[in-house]
């Protein structure tokens, strides 16, 4: 019991730090936007399109990592993604031209989305009763890695050239997989038996049939797929757009990169502790559409003033953490990994499509469209509402039926 619990642990940490090193890679490119710019002359709808091809290539991952996850382990998966996402670093650190910068953002991509899928899957079956607790964790601790890609590397690339980084990075994504293969072998969870082969198509077809999935994928969307569309390309460019300096916009965006990881600690745990992550979500939905109001309203100049919108902000859309319990308890336990893969595409989904329009409107007006995502999870969540009321009535009246029929 105890080696398991060992085992189980030391794989959720590595798992965390493989996250980590993909939250880095997901945000970072706002802080090499005007390097690649410069240096490979592109214009910036052309890098907004660059900044994109992550998110579409996480899109299309998400799911089949999800499904591998629930078929041969997360352990595994979050190995194979690992040594792809260093593939895709090393080219991303020697690329010439552009073709092979958006081949490697796309290996990288395919890397990030196994790490989280993985870990996300990993949580739910080794800690199913406080799995949005550990879920929080998990993120704070990746969100290190996001907490670095502001300011942090801003710093960096005043000292170093933004190739050698990536060429860390893809050394240090070999270090992970090889720890996660010597340091935590394969072992089931106590009180379980080890899994079966699956079938990973009727597992799709089934979790496509589900209304809660694409609840789920409009949440994650509008929640945290406009929060790291701010992070990564749109928030920089609106910050230079009224005269705040790299540096200055770096730390906003680690400020708001911070709340979000602490955030997704704070309401996974209220969120266990309450056994009411429905409502919990639905106020944190509504604080981040009243923050992305202020951000939109905000006077130019006001850069100081930004620093505790900021962080709320990131606060408010780290809620997005409660979107996986809420639809994992809704599906078969042996599903956690598809059902996560699934609704998780609402983040890149809503990510890229934010940051490709965005990069094609003027920078000032950018953030109008954060308060239309906003307040598409604010209706969202009105929706999962009335669905608990729904489900919770219908408890009740079966409940008083089995109390008359024992009469």
């Amino acid at each position: 019991m105890r080696r398991i619990a060992s085992v189980n642990a030391t794989t959720a940490v590595l798992m965390s730090v493989c996250y980590a090193v993909a939250l880095f890679h997901r945000t970072a490119f706002q802080g090499i936007d005007a390097p690649l710019r410069a240096e490979f002359a592109m214009s910036p709808s052309e890098a907004a399109d660059l900044a994109a091809v992550f998110f579409w290539t996480y899109l299309a991952v998400m799911i089949p990592a999800g499904l591998l996850t629930d078929a041969i382990g997360a352990r595994r998966v979050a190995i194979a993604g690992s040594l792809v996402s260093a593939a895709g670093a090393a080219i991303f650190c020697h690329a010439q031209t552009i073709v092979p910068l958006a081949l490697a953002r796309m290996l990288i991509a395919a890397g990030s989305a196994a790490a989280f899928v993985s870990l996300m899957r990993f949580v739910a079956v080794s800690f199913p009763e406080r799995k949005a607790t550990f879920s929080g964790r998990g993120i704070l601790v990746g969100n290190l890695g996001a907490m670095a890609s502001g300011a942090p590397l801003a710093m960096l690339l005043v000292a170093v050239a933004w190739r050698d980084v990536w060429l860390g990075l893809a050394v240090l994504s070999v270090v992970l997989a090889a720890a996660l293969w010597l340091i935590a072998p394969a072992a089931p969870r106590a009180g379980t038996q080890a899994e079966q082969p699956r079938e990973p198509l009727a597992e799709l077809r089934a979790l496509l049939a589900s209304p809660y999935i694409y609840l789920g994928i409009v949440l994650l969307a509008g929640l945290a797929g406009s929060f790291y569309a701010f992070a990564n390309l749109v928030g920089p460019r609106w910050l230079a757009a009224r005269g705040v300096t790299p540096v200055e916009s770096g730390w906003l965006i680690t400020i708001l990169i911070g709340g979000y990881g602490l955030g997704a600690a704070f309401w996974g745990w209220l969120g266990d502790a309450e056994h009411q992550r429905t409502r919990s979500l639905v106020v944190a939905t509504c604080g981040a559409l009243a923050g992305w109001v202020a951000i939109a309203a905000m006077p130019a100049g006001a850069a100081a003033a930004m620093a505790p919108l900021c962080f709320v902000l990131g606060v408010c859309c780290g809620a997005f953490v409660l979107v996986y319990a809420l639809m994992t308890e809704r599906h078969p336990a042996s599903h956690a990994g598809g059902v996560i893969a699934c609704v998780n595409c609402g983040i890149p989904l809503g990510a890229a499509a934010l940051q490709s329009v965005a990069g094609r409107m003027p920078d000032t007006d950018a953030p109008r469209l954060l308060i239309a995502a906003g307040a598409i999870a604010v209706a969202a969540g009105a929706i999962l509402v009335y669905d608990r009321y729904v489900r919770t009535g219908r408890r009740g009246v079966a409940a008083r039926g089995e109390a008359t029929a024992g009469r």
